[in-house]
């Protein structure tokens, strides 16, 4: 009961403190493994057919499923890590079989919602 009381006192002091943080712009979530100017870098030189994804992984010094969400990922300058974000992934099922079977693969997309207003 104690420990219990204790516990809930740690979880409202925490959210308090991150409330606080994010009221200050202090709180940003997990920074991108690579600078926006890179990012740029890695789509145009994909795009042009310059070097493979996995290349691009291994000069960047990253995994290759960094590069993908790289190059399949929100547009230049729409940057999920910020903390007014407003993409969300989203999955999408078109069925493709006459009687409307759900199929085995979802596919992905990008979908925008407006911004958050500041609290």
């Amino acid at each position: 009961m104690v420990a219990e009381f204790e516990a809930n006192l740690g979880h409202l002091r925490t959210r308090a403190g991150m409330a606080l943080a994010k009221k200050n712009g202090k709180l940003k979530g997990r920074q991108p493994k690579l600078p926006e100017s890179a990012r740029r870098s890695i789509r145009r030189r994909y795009a042009e057919g310059e070097v493979s994804l996995a290349d691009l992984a291994t000069e960047y010094s990253v995994g290759r499923s960094t590069i993908h969400r790289i190059i399949h990922g929100p547009p230049t300058g729409q940057s999920c890590w910020g903390i007014r974000c407003s993409w969300t992934a989203s999955l999408a099922f078109s069925s493709p079989f006459a009687d409307g079977r759900s199929p085995s693969w979802p596919s992905r997309s990008w979908t925008v919602r407006s911004p958050r207003s500041a609290d």
